[in-house]
């Protein structure tokens, strides 16, 4: 049996709606598959199994979390400028806040943070930071680096109780254990983990006097795991592109005070 060749855009919408295109049959010539197939497979529901079984791109891939629930995973790069040695967890943690007042989720208002930990017996946890919408990223590291800072979830009531709105999003410090990315498991409760990785040493087209010239400058991976379910596929790619530009302002601004 011949494979068919798909075209670039019927490739991509398949990625991006999480299509497998070897299962697809195509209305077109010889059953080719054309994009209006693949949109409206995309319309219909999808089985955990299948979505797990679908092959697509790095860019929005589909796996089965340990719960036993369908997540999508989405990468991006931030330009954070000049290296440094200066963490940049933090500055992830206000551009997530930040991020979320900008691109609001019916669940969470970007009034409290939700941070991934890793616990003595290595489980990793979700503990919520409360109050820390206003925080610069100087009080968000000290309140971080404070055992009492950090209110603990009980299990499974992630994003429901507490003083307001529990958030619905996490961030996972990637960088902080020297990670360059990770996709971590999406705990019960949550709609997304936003990750962000160590920022790595890259050459990168920076304009002088508004000539672009090559400079060395650091870059950072910064995903996102999400429930399908919970928050649609544009939604968490509006979210993650909010958290990299506000990232990559902050760290702007912080190396222009610096």
């Amino acid at each position: 049996m011949t494979r068919q060749q798909h075209s670039p855009r019927v490739r991509r919408l398949a990625g991006e709606h999480g299509v497998d295109l070897a299962g697809l049959r195509g209305t077109g010539p010889a059953g080719r598959v054309r994009p209006a197939d693949v949109l409206a497979a995309a319309a219909q529901p999808v089985t955990p199994s299948a979505a797990a079984a679908a092959a697509v791109p790095t860019a929005a891939t589909v796996l089965p979390a340990g719960s036993g629930r369908t997540v999508a995973a989405a990468l991006v790069e931030a330009q954070l400028g000049a290296v440094d040695d200066r963490p940049v967890g933090p500055l992830a943690a206000v551009a997530l806040l930040r991020a979320l007042r900008r691109t609001p989720l019916a669940d969470t208002d970007g009034r409290h943070l939700a941070v991934l930990v890793d616990g003595a017996d290595g489980r990793r946890g979700v503990r919520v930071l409360r109050d820390a919408g206003d925080l610069n990223p100087a009080a968000v590291a000290r309140r971080l680096a404070d055992p009492d800072g950090l209110a603990e979830e009980p299990s499974g009531t992630a994003g429901s109780a507490g003083d307001g709105p529990a958030p619905a999003v996490a961030l996972c410090d990637s960088a902080a254990a020297g990670l360059l990315h990770e996709v971590p498991q999406l705990p019960a409760g949550l709609a997304a983990v936003v990750s962000v990785g160590a920022p790595v040493e890259r050459p990168t087209v920076v304009r002088h006097d508004g000539q672009p010239m090559l400079a060395i400058g650091a870059v950072s991976t910064v995903g996102i795991v999400h429930d399908p379910a919970r928050i649609t596929p544009a939604a968490a790619h509006a979210l993650l592109g909010a958290v990299r530009a506000e990232l990559e302002t902050l760290r702007s601004t912080t190396n222009r005070s610096g």
